[in-house]
């Protein structure tokens, strides 16, 4: 467990816009862009069942879990995802 999990957190609605993502999510496999296409079709019909999780530093937010949740909600169109923020002031 790491130290992000322990620390307190807040659910925020952010802008996709808004959100670093330090290694994008890029399927190369035919499986893993089928599952990518699953995902993207799931949150087309029921929105997203799990926030990411991003902490907030230096006056930006990076996403820590849920690269391939962003990347879906962004495929289906959602300009805002629901976010777990950590400080990290």
């Amino acid at each position: 467990m790491t130290m992000l999990a322990d620390a307190p957190s807040r659910t925020r609605i952010l802008s996709v816009a808004e959100i670093r993502v330090d290694h994008p999510y890029d399927p190369a496999e035919p499986a893993a862009k089928r599952a990518q296409r699953d995902l993207t079709t799931s949150i087309i019909a029921g929105g997203l069942d799990l926030p990411i999780r991003v902490e907030f530093a230096n006056g930006r937010y990076r996403v820590t879990d849920g690269r391939k949740r962003l990347a879906a909600c962004a495929d289906a169109g959602l300009t805002v995802v629901p976010a777990h923020v950590e400080d990290q002031s």
